[in-house]
């Protein structure tokens, strides 16, 4: 049980030294307890579930951005703050990168704002396929 301690404390290290994750975490994860302890994976689930929609939102809306500004700028609101409250560090900036292209109403550089968006769904790759590990390993300590 020990070992598993151990190897659940360096993953989890290792998430914030990556920069996918930042101290929004920890506080997910004081909120869960024995009635909930896959609280914080259950958030995290939400979240790329949810991400995933926002994400096709955005590679629709990229295509024509002059028609689809209200939509790129909805979609990047919603994951910008979302990335923010989970803690998801390296999502939240790729999103900030995106959105820092938005002018009042309209798109400053449009072609720096399509590289930018790019970046956002491997930051969310990376992070679930980072994260899921660590979630699994939790279970177990858990005894779930």
């Amino acid at each position: 049980m020990e070992k598993l301690r151990g190897q659940i404390a360096d993953m989890k290290k290792s998430l914030f030294d990556e920069g996918l994750l930042n101290d929004q975490f920890e506080e997910i994860e004081k909120l869960q307890d024995s009635d909930d302890p896959r609280f914080a994976e259950d958030i995290f689930t939400v979240f790329f579930n949810e991400s995933s929609t926002r994400i096709a939102s955005i590679e629709t809306g990229i295509e024509d951005t002059s028609q689809n500004f209200t939509m790129l700028q909805d979609a990047l609101s919603k994951l910008h703050s979302s990335s923010c409250q989970i803690g998801a560090k390296n999502v939240y900036t790729a999103v900030n990168h995106a959105t820092g292209y938005l002018g009042e109403g309209n798109i400053e550089d449009v072609e720096g704002f399509k590289e930018a968006c790019q970046k956002i769904k491997p930051e969310l790759d990376t992070l679930q396929a980072r994260i899921k590990p660590y979630f699994e390993l939790s279970k177990q300590q858990n005894g779930n």
